[in-house]
């Protein structure tokens, strides 16, 4: 069970508001990432590690993106249809009237 005061303080180190989807979390990280930067000597590891342990909070907590279906091994497989048919054969196409000449 997580508790609401590491949900808030995880908001708020990221800058992420309540509700958020995984991308939004996402790009809180990295913004608050490059703000930081380490390796300039800005910050040490500890605030990183405090980022990225904020990060995974959200984004367990994210809900889930309903515009995503999971793929599942018994699923049929698409329909597969080629853009020119006539590639295959299946339709005569009148001859074309461009010559190339070289």
């Amino acid at each position: 069970m997580v508790d609401a005061a590491d949900l808030l303080a995880a908001r708020a180190l990221l800058a992420c508001r309540t509700g958020a989807t995984a991308p939004e979390v996402r790009t809180a990280y990295r913004r608050a990432l490059q703000r930081t930067r380490p390796d300039l000597g800005t910050e040490d590891g500890t605030l990183t590690t405090r980022l990225q342990a904020a990060r995974d909070l959200l984004l367990a907590q994210a809900p889930p993106d309903r515009r995503r279906r999971p793929r599942t091994p018994d699923a049929p497989a698409a329909a597969y249809v080629p853009l020119r048919r006539a590639a295959w054969g299946l339709v005569e196409e009148p001859a074309s009237s461009v010559v190339a000449r070289l």
